[in-house]
């Protein structure tokens, strides 16, 4: 698996630092998937894309090398069913933490890469074992009797 990072441009205006210089993602990009095409040749590759889902979908239309976009999302309730842009999928769970995606790869039988793609929501079963016990002590410090 081989994964990029960039930063789309609604996110590199709120950059404040004038020492800080991004090159453009259509220059950058196309460079860094090629240099990962020749080194490295990952079965999958993958954008973690901040920046806007509207501007990951665009990214997804020039560079088609991507199988999967990972961009940020403004839903409290993230869709269910990730965006196709031609055989890439833009992925969003929203910002709050309430979700998690599950993309999981696997082979098809011509040899090219499929993926299924689930919502899940972080429910109280997902929590550790010392969140459990903060969570149990925030939401019981209310009762009379101390927390052990």
């Amino acid at each position: 698996m081989g994964v990029i990072g960039a930063i789309g441009p609604t996110v590199e205006a709120l950059i404040r630092d004038p020492k800080i210089k991004l090159a453009p993602n259509n220059k950058i990009l196309p460079q860094l998937v090629a240099d990962m095409k020749t080194k490295e040749n990952p079965d999958v590759r993958v954008l973690l894309y901040q920046g806007t889902t509207k501007e990951a979908m665009a990214c997804a239309e020039r560079l088609t090398d991507f199988h999967v976009i990972l961009s940020l999302s403004v839903e409290d309730e993230p869709p269910a069913i990730p965006t196709m842009v031609g055989d890439t999928m833009v992925i969003g769970v929203g910002h709050k933490g309430k979700y998690v995606g599950v993309a999981v790869y696997s082979t098809a039988k011509d040899g090219k890469p499929e993926f299924r793609y689930q919502l899940v929501g972080m429910t109280e079963e997902f929590l550790t074992r010392s969140s459990r016990r903060r969570t149990i002590r925030s939401s019981s410090s209310w009762r009379s009797t101390p927390a052990s």
